[in-house]
């Protein structure tokens, strides 16, 4: 099924978001452009919800690193 944007603000066609993030490099990019990836989907069924927002890898990685939090197959 097509979807049509219908904002007043046209939707970029000259750059992506890997381009556009300037400031992160290597994994913590990667990682960054994952988590943007899943709430920048179009059917909002298909976002995650505030729990798999909040507590994604990306925004997680100095808790996981420091060992203040462990993911578990579940998260």
């Amino acid at each position: 099924m097509a979807r049509t944007w219908k904002g007043d603000v046209p939707i970029p066609t000259d750059i992506s978001l890997e381009s556009a993030e300037r400031r992160l490099e290597g994994e913590e990019k990667r990682l960054f452009l994952v988590w943007m990836r899943k709430m920048l989907q179009w059917r909002p069924e298909d976002r995650p919800d505030c729990n798999g927002v909040f507590f994604d890898e990306w925004l997680c990685a100095y808790l996981i690193e420091s060992g203040e939090m462990v993911l578990t197959e579940e998260d």
